[in-house]
């Protein structure tokens, strides 16, 4: 039977605290020895997180930027004036795209008040991002204490 990514974890851990004390370690003949994934013991020994410890991917908005969200539907919520969810989307799509006129260079906002757009090729724009139909459902079930009961 395969061993669990759980234990495989745990025995890289023991084998980086006890690599730690050697002056140059040789990764690979330590990873043979104890019959670990030599690429993973090297990664972690380089600094890599495990994947439990890492971030997730895929997120539309950062760490920060959702924390930014959270303290605006605190405040909202502080003034007795709790957003409703196309308030939370809405803030969130405003997030992103001063995230996306800050990297792009590109001003939030054309005269028209229309969010601003980069351009490719035959000046086609390219609008910026936005937040999927069911990320609103995933924000509040990572976040339950914003959930709106009616």
């Amino acid at each position: 039977m395969a061993e669990s990514y759980k234990s495989i974890e745990y025995r890289i851990k023991i084998a980086l605290h006890e690599l730690e004390s050697v002056d140059k370690p040789n990764v690979k003949a330590w990873a043979r020895s104890h019959n670990l994934p030599y690429q993973r013991l090297l990664a972690r020994y380089k600094g890599r997180h495990s994947r439990s410890e890492r971030s997730p991917s895929g997120r539309k908005l950062d760490g920060a930027q959702e924390s930014a969200l959270c303290r605006y539907i605190d405040i909202l919520d502080s003034i007795y004036a709790p957003p409703s969810r196309p308030e939370i989307a809405a803030a969130a799509n405003a997030i992103l795209a001063a995230a996306y006129a800050e990297a792009t260079g590109q001003p939030t906002s054309d005269a028209t008040g229309q969010p601003a757009s980069n351009t490719t090729g035959r000046n086609r724009p390219v609008p910026a991002p936005t937040i999927g139909g069911m990320w609103l459902n995933r924000f509040l079930k990572r976040h339950p204490e914003y959930l709106i009961r009616r």
